[in-house]
């Protein structure tokens, strides 16, 4: 059952593959999917078929799963005796996960991506491709090239170009070779790559009878191979631009069988072919050995790393020390070296925080110390000034107060370098003494001005500094009476604004207005004096009676203005009840007079012209109505 990929509980190593073509990738692969003899040495492989998260990308999910699918076709292939298909060199990239175990029972989780189809990709310049294998190889926690071993005796059939894979193998490693050699640019001098690189001649059965017991016997004749200098195999090349390349150590040779000592058929037609002998198990020798030397090596050069670089970065020296503790067996000589340099940085992180701690309260101190120094120069230098302003005095006092009443450890340099809390104390007091007699003396020279108000400023500026010194019932008096005279004013003030309003107003609306402001008034009551409240009432009562005044006057002219009207139209009945309903006043009384003269005139000529008409009875209405008038009228 396929497992998720989970890359953070554990390390996943991610090894790269390279081959050409006939090099025993598919093979070696699927062999190492499959049951096989115990490796002498007790190393054992497993493959994990792995399905991936959908959240890592399609196109990762489905390399994942052709590679899956890939793999079992290919076993299938296997246990039938058959040779599986080539893996193709499109564009699906293989990923196969496999969990390894050394001889000290330390498990390494590899991830295998199959890089060959890019060495032969026509599409990729020489540029490209050289740059995507520097960037693979830095990429990557280890590197495997395959390379495909000799036919010892070349099948028996020397003879016969055709059954010989030798000028094959020459013409393949040849363009290995050259893929390789874009890893050093022009300018390059020695090793620059720092990662580990297994070169594993594959298919080692065809060239030596192995003797699966003695793998050590087996790793000295493949160096006799690369290094025979009569025979000079085309694989001596390869292993030259490779060990170049890569940083001292990190590069080593293994042989390696797939399938084991396979066996040699002749078909009818002469050819001969070549078969697996075995399956179920397969009789496999020396698959394991090069992936735990890579996985190794990379804890190696990891761990140098770490030890090399960890104390000069202490934010990544925990973190990275916890991961690869995580890959080395607990108590093991190599998570005893981890557990070392991560107390080497816990010891230099502590003796960072240690130095801080430190550190920060000297250059408190320093930069406190510092600051009195100037402060003290300067507010002595203000005291010591005749023309001193008292502002300047006051900053010197309260600086001078916060000194000396400072908690002990504040100021502690300055205390004992610059200014001690005795001299400070001596200072203050002067400077109280000298500030609180020049407060006073500002006061007493307002006095003699004669200006109550600027007597209670100064007075008020004394009590502020000063609220008990020895003036300061004085003070609290005169500032007293300014404050009482300054009301008085504003009592003055608020009343002549109204009485000047009213003068110049006729307008009953506005003099009603004046008068509520007038009632509002005064705004200190606790201030106004006799005079004033004098003032105020007599104001008062005018107004109320220029209002009334106004209000009669208005209401004279609305009744003359009715009277004329009926006098005009002959309507002397009705002027004669207007007349009579309205209070006696000197006015009404010579209205009343000239109503008497004229109404007698107007009517004495009306009846005659009735009577002249013959209209008599026009006449005596005329009459009746007069007989209806009040009596005095």
């Amino acid at each position: 059952m396929a497992k998720k990929i989970d890359k953070q509980a554990k390390k996943v190593y991610r090894f790269g593959l390279y081959g050409l073509s006939a090099s025993g990738k598919t093979c070696m692969l699927a062999a190492l999917a499959m049951p096989r003899y115990p490796h002498p040495s007790g190393y054992s492989c497993t493959w994990q078929p792995v399905s991936a998260d959908k959240k890592a990308g399609e196109e990762v999910a489905k390399n994942w799963e052709y590679s899956k699918e890939w793999m079992e076709k290919s076993i299938e292939r296997l246990s039938q005796r058959d040779v599986p298909e080539p893996n193709p060199t499109g564009e699906e990239q293989f990923i196969f996960q496999y969990d390894f175990t050394g001889d000290n029972h330390q498990t390494f989780c590899i991830e295998l991506i199959d890089y060959s189809g890019e060495l032969i990709n026509p599409a990729i310049s020489s540029s490209e491709l050289a740059k995507d294998l520097r960037t693979r190889f830095i990429e990557m926690d280890g590197i495997l090239v395959l390379a495909e071993a000799p036919y010892w005796d070349k099948l028996g059939h020397q003879e016969n170009s055709e059954k010989s894979r030798d000028g094959e193998i020459h013409v393949d490693l040849y363009q290995l070779r050259q893929a390789f050699s874009l890893l050093r640019g022009e300018k390059q001098e020695g090793a620059s790559l720092d990662t580990p690189v297994a070169l594993i001649v594959n298919k080692w059965d065809r060239y030596s009878t192995i003797d699966y017991n003695n793998p050590n016997q087996e790793q000295e004749k493949l160096e006799k191979f690369l290094h025979d200098k009569i025979k000079q195999p085309p694989h001596k090349g390869l292993y030259d631009v490779l060990h170049s390349s890569i940083t001292e150590g990190n590069f080593k040779t293994f042989p390696a069988s797939a399938l084991g000592n396979n066996e040699f058929i002749r078909l009818e037609n002469g050819d001969v072919v070549e078969r697996i002998k075995q399956v179920k198990p397969l009789k496999t020798f020396g698959l394991e050995n090069a992936f735990i030397w890579l996985a190794e090596q990379r804890n190696a050069i990891d761990l140098q790393h770490y030890q090399v670089t960890a104390t000069k970065n202490l934010d990544t020296c925990k973190k990275t020390g916890l991961e690869l503790l995580n890959r080395f067996p607990a108590k093991s000589e190599l998570a005893k070296q981890v557990e070392k340099t991560l107390g080497q940085c816990r010891i230099r992180e502590l003796a960072w925080w240690v130095a801080i701690i430190i550190f920060i309260p000297i250059l408190w101190f320093g930069a406190e110390t510092t600051m009195d120094s100037f402060n003290y120069r300067k507010h002595q230098a203000a005291i010591d000034n005749s023309q001193t302003t008292d502002i300047q005095l006051a900053k010197a006092e309260q600086w001078l107060n916060k000194y000396i009443i400072a908690v002990n450890f504040r100021h502690f340099f300055s205390r004992k370098m610059v200014l001690k809390r005795e001299k400070a104390q001596v200072l203050l007091t002067n400077l109280q003494s000298s500030r609180e007699e020049m407060l006073w003396h500002l006061v007493e020279t307002a006095k003699e001005n004669k200006s109550i108000i600027l007597t209670g400023e100064k007075a008020a500026k004394y009590l502020q500094a000063y609220p008990y010194g020895p003036h300061a019932q004085q003070a609290h008096e005169i500032r007293l009476s300014a404050e009482i005279q300054i009301k008085q004013q504003e009592n003055e003030k608020a009343f002549n604004h109204v009485s000047g309003k009213i003068r110049d107003t006729q307008n009953i609306e506005e003099i009603n207005q004046w008068l509520e402001e007038l009632h509002s008034l005064p705004k200190y009551p606790e201030a106004e004096t006799d005079k004033m409240r004098q003032n105020r009432v007599k104001l008062e009562k005018q107004l109320s009676n220029k209002l009334v005044k106004i209000a009669s006057q208005q209401d004279w002219q609305k009744f003359e203005k009715i009277y004329d009207s009926n006098m005009r139209r002959g309507n002397f009945l009705a002027a004669a009840k207007l007349l009579n309903d309205r209070p006696a006043e000197p006015k009404l009384n010579a209205l009343k007079a000239n109503f008497r003269k004229d109404v007698l005139k107007a009517l004495h000529k009306q009846v005659e012209q009735k009577l002249k008409d013959n209209r008599l009875r026009d006449a005596e209405k005329l009459l009746a109505q007069y007989d209806k008038f009040p009596e005095d009228l």
